[in-house]
């Protein structure tokens, strides 16, 4: 499984290297990034940021870490269908 994390973290570390993932980086500010409904829409907000620091282990809580790539897999997918879900098609 160790062999497998880090495989995961190669692969973020490409995917947040992309020029298009700018709005993936960080987690969400209702204000900065003016969606002031956003907590209100998206339950468990999630970005790359958060799954890279709790993928490499930077956490010093347990609990934020990753014990299988199954995790890291389903917390990169929370990304993308939390903007998939905030932002549907048609959506300006």
């Amino acid at each position: 499984e160790r062999g497998l994390l880090k495989a995961c973290l190669e692969l973020l570390r490409r995917l947040r290297r992309r020029v298009d993932a700018g709005p993936f980086l960080r987690p969400v500010d209702p204000e900065r990034d003016c969606c002031p409904d956003y907590l209100h829409v998206i339950q468990v907000p999630m970005d790359l940021g958060t799954v890279q620091r709790k993928l490499a282990g930077s956490s010093n809580n347990a609990t934020q870490r990753y014990r299988t790539a199954e995790f890291v897999l389903r917390d990169v997918e929370l990304v993308f269908k939390n903007a998939m879900r905030y932002n549907p098609p048609g959506h300006p």
